[in-house]
């Protein structure tokens, strides 16, 4: 048996082995459905109010991302011993002979985790192409943006954006 034969079914065609089967697969372009399978197979939606409770969900769940990333830059802000009096855009000797405490570090470290597996969870929710659930995320980024980065610590000399920032688009 060689290896097209494995791809190829009776006929010749590329069609799976698992062509007796339902077709599953979920459209790869923007829709407005009310049917939707959400992260997981037990999170089926199906209904209107079933896509509004989803989209409320997802709405919190964007905020909450957005409140994580602040929430970390407060642990490291508090856990940052800087009293530097250098100009804006310099990085002082205090930070660049930091010593790194365990128990923060470690806490850090957990909630980088956690914040890496939420934004693929939330990009996932934003691959299912669904215009609802898509402008529920985008809003729920907005409003946690609005809520909580007002509460941002700004310190220029001892945290400065080129070295460290947790406002990755991408996790």
């Amino acid at each position: 048996m060689d290896l097209m034969s494995l791809f190829l079914d009776e006929s010749g065609s590329h069609e799976s082995n698992h062509s007796h089967h339902q077709d599953h697969s979920m459209p790869m372009y923007f829709h407005a459905s009310c049917e939707a399978t959400i992260l997981f197979s037990f999170w089926k939606v199906s209904s209107i109010t079933g896509m509004v409770v989803s989209c409320l969900i997802i709405l919190v769940a964007g905020m909450l991302y957005e409140g994580l990333k602040v929430f970390r830059e407060y642990l490291l802000m508090r856990n940052t011993e800087c009293k530097s009096k250098e100009p804006a855009g310099i990085v002082p000797d205090c930070y660049k002979k930091q010593k790194v405490e365990p128990l923060p570090h470690l806490c850090q470290t957990a909630l980088h985790g956690l914040q890496v597996f939420y934004s693929y969870c939330l990009m996932l929710i934003f691959m299912t192409y669904n215009v609802w659930l898509c402008v529920s995320l985008l809003l729920g980024a907005i409003c946690g943006y609005f809520l909580f980065a007002w509460k941002r610590h700004k310190c220029s000399s001892c945290l400065p954006n080129s070295c460290y920032t947790t406002n990755d688009h991408c996790n």
